[in-house]
């Protein structure tokens, strides 16, 4: 997901959810990504999205709202 490297990571709830926040060489790139540990490593990413062009230099999950940041 992340083609260069990985920013910043953080947990999602306190399950096997993992959020991941990079920058990527590609033009459309997907520089956050949310990733389930517990599955084996071909079907582990969840979702990704286009963060900013410039990459996503941290991410935060709230767990009062459930929003990742």
């Amino acid at each position: 997901c992340h083609t260069k490297r990985v920013l910043d990571f953080a947990f999602v709830n306190s399950g096997s959810l993992l959020a991941t926040g990079g920058v990527s060489a590609a033009k459309e790139a997907r520089n956050v990504a949310v990733w389930d540990v517990l599955m084996p490593p071909h079907k582990s990413l969840v979702c990704a999205w286009a963060g900013p062009d410039h990459g996503a230099a941290s991410v935060v999950f709230s767990p009062r709202h459930s929003l990742l940041y």
